[in-house]
């Protein structure tokens, strides 16, 4: 009787073990997923990071950054020509509409 008693008890154990180790493994599974989704992301980030600092490489000179400022808001320097290329398809339209 004493076996059958340390048989059923062992058994139990083994269940509990087995199912403990199942619920792990699907934590693993889930964190590793996880993991994917945060590197993809860092990449992500690292290459916003690159441009950024490129970005701010390039308008720290200071001709950059005025010519970016002229284009941005369409000013002109005295004594420049300032031209606005329209594409065939809007000229048209304007034309269209102007008659």
């Amino acid at each position: 009787m004493k076996t059958v008693a340390i048989y059923i008890l062992l058994g139990v154990f083994i269940v509990l073990i087995a199912f403990q180790l199942y619920r792990l493994n699907e934590r693993v599974i889930a964190l590793r997923a996880e993991e994917r989704e945060l590197h993809e992301r860092v990449s992500t980030l690292q290459a916003n990071n690159e441009k950024l600092y490129k970005d701010i490489e390039y308008y720290a000179n200071t001709r950059n950054l005025m010519k970016e400022f002229l284009s941005l808001f369409d000013y002109k320097r005295q004594g420049e020509d300032l031209y606005i290329i329209v594409p065939g398809t809007v000229r048209e339209e304007v034309s269209k509409s102007a008659l």
